[in-house]
């Protein structure tokens, strides 16, 4: 029940001011999360109309403790199955306002401790909004995604994936900076708490050492 609040409130703020207006978030079909976990994907939305919308796919971690064995598991999933072997993950199911079928998106994995995802809960059944669009934790998971995306991007650059794959996540990533530029006063604001959380720190941790196996 944790984690579907969890998505539930990543969904529905990434459809606002978490970022910054500039995408939409949409649960994915039942074959999607269970088989190629992806439980939402980010749309984001063209900066002219004769850009297409650029996609990005979101697997959803809780952990409830300070073992992050299921959180490593998902990250490990990605980085065997994915950035390895150079190629997305096939999203067989996605109905957005401006796209109907499959896809091949990036993923990447969002993670919160049970008391992060309490107080965001909190917030949400008050409907306090302001809280909720400066809630501290997003400087968190902006944080997390761009530390995965330049992970992934520095690794097929290195170590010579199909061009392809690196031209997608040098688009989605270029993408998602503009997401980040945006929210980068505020992230600067909680870097400290950023750099504290255990959440991560794990994602950080172990990105940095795939990119080591890779330089070997």
């Amino acid at each position: 029940k944790i984690s579907d609040v969890f998505e539930g409130v990543i969904v529905d703020q990434f459809c606002g001011e978490w970022m910054a207006g500039k995408a939409e978030a949409f649960y994915t079909a039942d074959p999607d999360d269970l088989i190629r976990k992806v439980d939402c994907v980010i749309e984001f939305k063209p900066e002219t109309e004769t850009d297409s919308p650029e996609y990005l796919g979101l697997g959803i971690d809780v952990t409830f403790s300070s073992d992050y064995s299921v959180l490593q598991g998902k990250l490990d999933d990605i980085w065997n199955n994915d950035v390895k072997k150079g190629k997305e993950v096939h999203v067989k199911y996605v109905d957005t306002q401006d796209f109907k079928g499959s896809l091949d998106v990036c993923r990447v994995v969002l993670a919160a401790n049970k008391e992060i995802v309490h107080d965001l809960a909190r917030l949400y059944k008050q409907k306090d909004k302001t809280e909720l669009d400066n809630h501290p934790f997003l400087a968190n998971i902006l944080s997390q995604i761009k530390y995965q995306l330049e992970s992934y991007y520095t690794c097929a650059k290195e170590s010579g994936l199909r061009a392809d794959y690196l031209r997608h996540v040098t688009k989605t990533l270029s993408t998602f900076y503009r997401i980040y530029s945006e929210k980068e006063e505020f992230i600067g604001e909680h870097a400290s708490e950023v750099e504290q959380s255990d959440v991560f720190k794990t994602i950080q941790s172990y990105c940095d050492d795939k990119l080591k196996e890779v330089r070997r």
